[in-house]
């Protein structure tokens, strides 16, 4: 048997549909599909084979993943006021080329696209990483607003990634770690890491039998979250 490998370019104007959750409406939300067709011959039998085949495209440098997603605005300021925000981000890229990368993160006010600042990175050929990235910088308000996050160099630039912000007027305290036994959902969390407060989910094992105080350290806090829907 004979094995044979096609190699099939992407056009650089194929549409990226990664992540797929962010493109299921669009056109190209399933990604590329390949259509292979061969003609086989068989004791003058024709025999045709078709398969179809669908690929996701993604971007140079994916932005994989941000948190945290929402982000809180600690201000005193109205959130319909342009404000000053300062807020610590870990960041997922990939480096889908062969070659390596350098270029710039940045963050842009999510209104107009105003810039607020950017950093430098530099990814390795296939090399995933996460990136520790501190917004600091003006943005038009807060209310109804979101940061976009983009990876680009002087030739080319990665589709935006959106995280949402709001205004709160809670205060984390200095190196507060909190345990939390999670509810059915994601939502106590999600909503410690939007504040930026360090945090361990809990197991009921950790809970019986685990000695706390070297679970987590000495300003901990443990909360329990109790549901019930009708």
């Amino acid at each position: 048997m004979r094995v044979t490998t096609v190699t099939a370019e992407i056009p650089v104007r194929t549409p990226v549909n990664v992540p797929v959750s962010t493109h299921l409406y669009e056109p190209s939300g399933l990604g590329n599909q390949f259509d292979t067709r061969c003609l086989f011959d068989i004791e003058n039998t024709n025999v045709d084979l078709r398969v179809l085949t669908r690929t996701d495209v993604a971007p140079l440098i994916e932005i994989v993943n941000v948190t945290p997603a929402p982000a809180a605005v600690t201000t005193d300021k109205a959130p319909e006021q342009s404000a000053k925000i300062k807020i610590p981000f870990a960041i997922t890229l990939i480096n889908h080329q062969s070659v390596p990368f350098s270029g710039q993160l940045a963050a842009l006010d999510g209104t107009f696209g105003n810039p607020i600042n950017d950093m430098p990175i530099k990814l390795a050929p296939g090399e995933k990483r996460t990136e520790k990235f501190l917004v600091d910088g003006p943005v038009t308000h807060i209310k109804n607003n979101s940061i976009h996050f983009l990876v680009k160099d002087a030739r080319w630039s990665s589709p935006l990634a959106d995280v949402p912000i709001f205004a709160t007027g809670a205060r984390v305290a200095p190196s507060l770690s909190v345990g939390y036994i999670r509810g059915f959902d994601f939502s106590l969390p999600n909503a410690l890491n939007a504040l930026g407060v360090e945090s361990k989910e809990l197991s009921v094992e950790d809970v019986k039998t685990a000695d706390l105080s070297n679970t987590l350290r000495s300003s901990s806090t443990i909360v329990s979250m109790n549901q019930s829907r009708n």
